[in-house]
Parts: C-alpha cells; sequence; structure tokens
C-alpha cells in the first residue's frame, strides 16, 4: 500500500493521528460550539492488566515483579460496570479507550473478548455513547499472533481496534533482547506477525525502545523495521537511571547516520519516525510555554486509569507493584469500595493529579527550552525518588543528544527540498558536532 505524507514532501506524526487526535478532530466539527482546552479530555483511557504473566523474558522489561495473577471474568465484568457507573471516571465522556495490557494480553484472548463483547452489550443497551465511540488497543510481542482466536477477534473487531507488535529490528538485535524464558530468541514468529499486521493494518506503526543494549544497532533496526513494511515507527530512550556521558555521542551519531540514509535514499517521503520532530528545530511558541504550567507531558497524572488483576484502581499501570523497584505500590480504590476515602490516599491522588511539567521541574529544567518537548514518566518519577512531582533527568543528556541530531536532520532536509525554512538551534551543541 502506498502511503504519501499530507504536506506532499515528508511524512510526519500527523499522517499517523491516534485515536485521541482522530476524534477530537471529529468532535470539534460535531460540536462548532463547544470549547475546550488541553486540560479537558474527551477521550478517557483504562487499562486492564489481565494478567502478569508472559511468555518472554525481555531484558529491559519495566515489569519487575511479574507473578502468575490473571484477572478473572467476574473482575473484568464488574471493572466494565464500574466504568458505566462512573465510580472511577467520568462516564459523561464521549469516548474511551479500553486498554488490555499484560505480562502478554494475549495469553488471555479469551477473557479480553469476552470483556469487549460485554462492554459493546452495555453501552447499547444503555444507548450510551461508547457503543460507537470506542477503540481497543492492545501492545503485544506478537508471540500469538497468529493463534485463530486472536484472528477472529481482529476480524470481529477490526474497525475498533488498534494493535500494535513489539519488534526490535533486525534478527540479531531483537533476539538481544526479546527471548523466551530458555533464552531462544522470538524474532522468527515476530517478524511473521509484523508481516501479517501489516496486511491487515497497513498503517500500523510499531514501538522501538532504546537502552544500553540496543543503542548502537539503532540504525540497522530502523532499516530493518522500514524492509518489513512499517511506514511509522515510535521510539524512545528508556527514563531509568541506565545511561552515562558517553552513551550520547553513541546516540547522536547514530541519528545522524540514520538521517543521512533517510534523506539521501528519499526515506523521508516513506517513514515517520518519532526521533526526528520539527518542534526540536523550533523555538516553542508563548502558549507552549504556558501550558507546560497547567498540563503534564505524561498521562501518569492520574489521567490513565488502570486495574490490575485482582481489580485494585491505579492512576496509571506504573503505579502496580509488578511495575516498581524502589517504592510500595500506590493504588486509589477497588471495585468493591470504590475510590479509597482515607486522607493520606485522597491527598496523595489530589498532590498527583496537580503534577504538571512546570511545577515538577527545577530551576535548571525551567530554563531549559527543551522543558516543553521533554518527555518523562511521573511514575517513574515516584519510583525514582518517592515523589512524582519531582522532575528526573536520567535521559536528559539523551535528549539534548537527539535534538542536536534533529538540527542536522532538518537543516540537510530543508536544503534537499529547496524549502525557505531554517532550522533554529535550540540549545548549543558543539559538544556533538
Amino acid at each position: 500500500m502506498k502511503i504519501e505524507p499530507q504536506n506532499g514532501k515528508y511524512m510526519e506524526r500527523n499522517d499517523f493521528p491516534s485515536y485521541n487526535d482522530e476524534f477530537a478532530g471529529a468532535y470539534q466539527v460535531s460540536h462548532p460550539n463547544q470549547t475546550y482546552d488541553e486540560n479537558t479530555f474527551l477521550c478517557k483511557d483504562v487499562t486492564f492488566c489481565v494478567t502478569e504473566s508472559c511468555n518472554l523474558a525481555c531484558t529491559y522489561c519495566y515489569e519487575h515483579h511479574k507473578t502468575g495473577r490473571r484477572m478473572s471474568w467476574d473482575t473484568a465484568k464488574k471493572i466494565v460496570d464500574s466504568l458505566f457507573e462512573g465510580t472511577f471516571l467520568d462516564n459523561q465522556a464521549p469516548a474511551i479507550i479500553l486498554d488490555f495490557i499484560g505480562g502478554e494480553p494475549l495469553l488471555e484472548i479469551e477473557l479480553i473478548d469476552k470483556t469487549v463483547e460485554y462492554f459493546k452489550r452495555k453501552a447499547f443497551k444503555l444507548k450510551h455513547p461508547w457503543g460507537y465511540y470506542y477503540m481497543i488497543s492492545i501492545s503485544t510481542n506478537g508471540v500469538l499472533f497468529e493463534d485463530e482466536r486472536v484472528q477472529e477477534f481482529i476480524r470481529k473487531n477490526k474497525s475498533h481496534l488498534s494493535i500494535g507488535i513489539s519488534i526490535d529490528g533486525d534478527k540479531r538485535l531483537h533476539d538481544s533482547c526479546r527471548v523466551f524464558h530458555d533464552g531462544t530468541g522470538s524474532y522468527d514468529i515476530v517478524s511473521k506477525a509484523a508481516k501479517h499486521l501489516l496486511q491487515i493494518y497497513p498503517m500500523a506503526s510499531t514501538k522501538v525502545t532504546l537502552a544500553p543494549e540496543n543503542l548502537p544497532h539503532l540504525v540497522g533496526a530502523v532499516q530493518h523495521l522500514h524492509e518489513l513494511g512499517y511506514h511509522a515507527i515510535h521510539a524512545n530512550c528508556v527514563f531509568e537511571n541506565v545511561w552515562k556521558p558517553e552513551h550520547e555521542a553513541v546516540y547522536y551519531n547514530n541519528l545522524v547516520k540514520l538521517a543521512d540514509w533517510m534523506i539521501d535514499n528519499g526515506i523521508y517521503k516513506d517513514l515517520y519516525i518519532s526521533l526526528f520532530e520539527e518542534r526540536f528545530v523550533q523555538k516553542p511558541a508563548p502558549e507552549e510555554y504556558e501550558r507546560q504550567k497547567t498540563t503534564a507531558y505524561c498521562g501518569g497524572n492520574g489521567r490513565m486509569l488502570a486495574f490490575d488483576p485482582e481489580g485494585k484502581a491505579y492512576p496509571c499501570l506504573r503505579y502496580m507493584k509488578h511495575s516498581l523497584t524502589n517504592q510500595p505500590e500506590r493504588p486509589i480504590g477497588e471495585l468493591n469500595l470504590g475510590l479509597y476515602q482515607d486522607r493520606e490516599t485522597t491527598e496523595w491522588f489530589q498532590k498527583l493529579q496537580n503534577v504538571t511539567t512546570y511545577g515538577s521541574a527545577d530551576n535548571e529544567c525551567r530554563s531549559c527550552p527543551l522543558l516543553p518537548y521533554c518527555p518523562t514518566c511521573i511514575a517513574w518519577q515516584y519510583d525514582a525518588t518517592g515523589d512524582p512531582n519531582c522532575k528526573t533527568k536520567h535521559h536528559c543528556g539523551m535528549v539534548k543528544a537527539q535534538v542536536a541530531a534533529n538540527y542536522y536532520y532538518w537543516k540537510k532536509l530543508y536544503k534537499k527540498l529547496g524549502l525557505d525554512r531554517q532550522a533554529q538551534r535550540l540549545l548549543p551543541m558543539q559538544k556533538f558536532e
């Protein structure tokens, strides 16, 4: 399937809008007289952790305390009931995303199927807008993708389903990190699944997680994913405290090589990768600086309701025990009790909801022009410091290296295309050049 960039020149994020983006646009068209700002989230996101088991043992997985726990049908049914009752979130929101995760969620495909069917029946019975405005999201390692039960689920829900397969690049790179419990690699199975997925959803994207182990292989990984047929690749460095100063040069040099490959071979017309975005060479508008004072880059400040296999509710899946290394889990409620009403929890949750990009930053970060664009994980901030409102800097040098490489990329691309545009340096980058 040939995909053309909307701007006629190069692929960008807008060519692959999320369900949130698509729904927000449609909502604005159908409700032209209704206004909302960045603090109004029209689409609610609910995560079902259907199992803590996984059929892989990836080396960089952030879930450090997996168990054999799995969600029962009774628990899943009660979660759906609670959504329509408005127990944990606004049941008047116009749209909703049902996100199924694990462990490996496809281990519980029968439970997922039963839960989705119950959700649809209930929405139509109540004549709720969610009967039309819903999306199912599943992120899988791909090992079970070819299972007939999975394929039947896809066929039934194709128009309301977003499914992504994690594949880290070519066989050598993928199998160095994404392995079975006996140490053997999963590439052969997963690459077949990825090709099949792209036949079903040609616009499907994939996710690449960058860690010190795979950073030197970045270029080959992207090249291979493009060969498989992907047109959109989302990639980011892990937020954990694993980065050293020497990694910054490795990252920058690999991004420059990637830039040369994409520009010299015209790949920019066929591939969007989140590592190169024009915002990194454009000074943020005044409203961007203001927005960071009222919103957070990450939804881990309570906007991403999640349920563990036993039915406990969390502000985000990364506040569950299996995702934490240093801090205790922070549930905010449970199915049989609703939201906790004790003073400690209510005060903590209120503080969490008030976390903003600017408020969590120290003076050094507040003076950085990259702050409005600097990715973060609020739950990791909690795990690392005990305070979700304390911005961590473990990946700071990697962000700066990426911005430096973006200056190289966009300056070269603008010149090749003959565009009257100027790539701006948002930070002095002499150390990389």
